[in-house]
């Protein structure tokens, strides 16, 4: 069979399978995104390891096409997310998504250095893992938030808006872990000239798409929607030196009062969860193999880096919520979001595997960790979503 026939076979598994395996999950009252994942687990090499089978004889490629399909839904979910958020709510919670990103980094980010280090890592390893380990990845939350129904809600957008912060933060600790980088004033200096570029572009973009839209062309709102949302994408990377995720949002947040903004989330929306989404909630699965990880005496070591990644970020994250004004609940809930973790994760140690920095089982163990907290999370916010906040007292049981 060609490459091109196992890339339509792999697609028609994953698309339809991933439907299915969501609507399970959410029959037996959790998220969709949990069986979603759990679906391509269940095709990994931990247990029926799909991609190895006769039948598949251009894995490599077929991998690399879905990574493809994989990248592309992370962008149109970032860029959804965007539209959902709320730039007034976002302003007034400005300084909590500050408080959320600096302790969910903090803790995690110290931890991990510690432990690396008590193992006997070098110093310049025992950095990135701590980096690593502190990176958070908002699209599963985004994901869960929306079924949910909360993207808008003052936790959500606290969340959504500590993600991108702790998206810098992680990239500027990132250049100081990685002593052949930029300098630190060259990295805060790229992001600031995106961001810059970005705001200053946008009357541009929002001009461009009307009148793309108007061309008559079949899906000009959609493939004008596409094509700005592949170059704040893409600029993000070579100006900010940013995840491209961190463009995707921003177009979105930019877009969030466009008059179009309904008929183009409409439309994106069928487009990315018909296929790309899904593609990427199965790729997380699909790609780990918990054997490996697990091997060569590391089974503490990647228990106690759980403990720290999920714990510490959780902790982090709810203190920084409840000491900038969050109820209890209300800032277990900016916690629990604060979780997961993904793409940026296993960006940060792909590169440090290429400089030599790591070793290769980090990016095993950075697997774990994907798929645990994509799990925990959705599970997490439902629950605590589910429960309610203790009813205010009545005015005259105030004094």
């Amino acid at each position: 069979m060609s490459g091109f026939l196992e890339v339509v076979l792999i697609l028609a598994v994953i698309v339809v399978g991933a439907k299915l395996a969501g609507w399970t999950s959410s029959r037996l009252g959790q998220p969709m995104v949990v069986g979603e994942i759990l679906f391509g687990l269940l095709l990994s090499p931990t247990v029926l390891n799909l991609l190895g089978w006769n039948v598949f004889n251009h894995a490599a490629e077929t991998r690399a096409t879905l990574h493809v399909f994989s990248e592309l839904g992370v962008l149109m979910l970032m860029f959804l997310a965007g539209l959902e958020t709320d730039v007034r709510v976002m302003r007034r919670v400005g300084g909590s998504a500050f408080a959320v990103a600096g302790g969910g980094l903090l803790i995690p980010f110290v931890g991990g250095w510690w432990l690396s280090s008590a193992i006997g890592l070098e110093p310049s390893a025992a950095i990135f893992v701590g980096v690593v380990i502190a990176a958070t990845s908002i699209s599963i939350s985004a994901r869960t938030l929306e079924e949910l129904g909360k993207l808008r809600s003052k936790e959500g957008t606290t969340i959504l808006g500590a993600a991108v912060i702790d998206d810098v933060l992680a990239l500027v600790a990132l250049a100081l872990a990685v002593s052949s980088g930029a300098p630190l004033w060259l990295v805060v200096l790229k992001v600031v000239a995106f961001v810059s570029i970005g705001i200053a572009f946008a009357p541009v973009a929002r001009g461009f798409l009307k009148w793309f839209a108007g061309l008559g062309v079949p899906e000009g709102l959609l493939a004008g929607g596409l094509g700005l949302l592949l170059v704040y994408a893409l600029g993000a990377e070579l100006i900010g030196g940013l995840a491209a995720i961190t463009g995707a949002y921003l177009l979105g947040v930019l877009f969030e009062q466009n008059p179009f903004k309904l008929d183009l989330d409409s439309r994106m929306r069928a487009l990315a969860y018909g296929v790309f989404i899904p593609v990427f909630l199965v790729n997380i699965g699909l790609n780990a193999n918990l054997s490996e990880a697990f091997q060569g005496g590391r089974f503490w070591f990647v228990i106690g880096i759980l403990m720290l990644a999920l714990g510490g970020k959780f902790l982090g994250a709810t203190l920084g919520a409840f000491l900038t004004g969050f109820k209890p609940l209300e800032a277990a809930r900016v916690g629990a979001g604060m979780i997961a973790r993904g793409e940026v994760g296993l960006i940060v140690a792909t590169i440090g595997i290429e400089r030599g920095i790591i070793k290769p089982e980090i990016l095993s163990i950075t697997v774990v960790l994907v798929i645990a907290s994509a799990i925990i999370t959705p599970v997490l916010l439902r629950g605590l979503f589910k429960s309610k906040l203790p009813p205010e007292p009545p005015l005259s049981d105030l004094g």
